[in-house]
């Protein structure tokens, strides 16, 4: 597997117009990817289907790993966005805090969902993707978590001493999780069933006197 320097960008794109030319590539990227595979494809596919000329897609990668690093790494970003989106949301509005877990255990595990399946293979994690981008984006979600347990209303409830170190064990377990599902043949109510018995045990690890909540509870 290449490192990360063979994936790193020439460029980025900083005028609106560079700006468009790399988003109509990563929109051919999506459209070649999900009809030839992330192994088949090829550079003259992806200028071909956005229009452009090749040798502008090498203006900004320089490599064929590094035009497929930078578009799983957009697509991750756009799913760690929704979780942040969420994780404001609840801070901001909490529920109680068994549902405020199903809620984050269930927008983890479509994210990965999600990812695997523009990805083309099954493992959302972003196997292309540069390492360091990885770690980066797992260290903002583990930020996100103790944010969230540290401003929680119901802290008294708490039974984790350190609020970074618990999130740093929930957010580790859960993308494992996350990415195992993410690959398995199951079926729409197994996973159901999967998702809320993480978020139990989850509860258990956090809280004192964890509520269990049913299968079919809305959240």
């Amino acid at each position: 597997m290449k490192g990360d320097k063979d994936k790193d960008p020439r460029k980025q794109a900083q005028q609106e117009r560079s700006r468009a030319t790399v988003d109509a590539v990563f929109a051919a990227m999506d459209r070649v990817v999900r009809r030839d595979g992330i192994d088949s494809f090829s550079i003259a596919q992806v200028a071909a289907e956005a229009g452009i000329a090749r040798a502008s897609i090498y203006d900004y990668f320089p490599t064929r790993e590094a035009i497929v690093a930078a578009w799983e790494e957009r697509i991750i970003g756009q799913e760690t966005a929704r979780i942040g989106a969420l994780v404001s949301e609840l801070i901001a509005n909490p529920p109680p805090f068994e549902h405020s877990v199903i809620r984050l255990v269930e927008a983890v595990l479509e994210a990965f969902a999600r990812q695997a399946a523009a990805f083309g293979y099954r493992d959302g994690l972003g196997l292309h993707a540069r390492s360091r981008v990885r770690g980066e984006v797992a260290d903002g979600v583990i930020a996100m978590m103790t944010g969230a347990l540290a401003s929680a209303p119901d802290r008294a409830r708490l039974r984790v001493e350190r609020a970074d170190v618990a999130a740093r064990i929930v957010v580790h377990t859960v993308l494992n999780v996350a990415r195992v599902l993410a690959g398995a043949s199951m079926s729409e109510e197994e996973l159901h069933v999967h998702r809320r018995e993480l978020a139990r045990m989850i509860c258990r690890y956090l809280l004192h006197d964890p509520v269990d909540v049913p299968h079919d509870a809305a959240v």
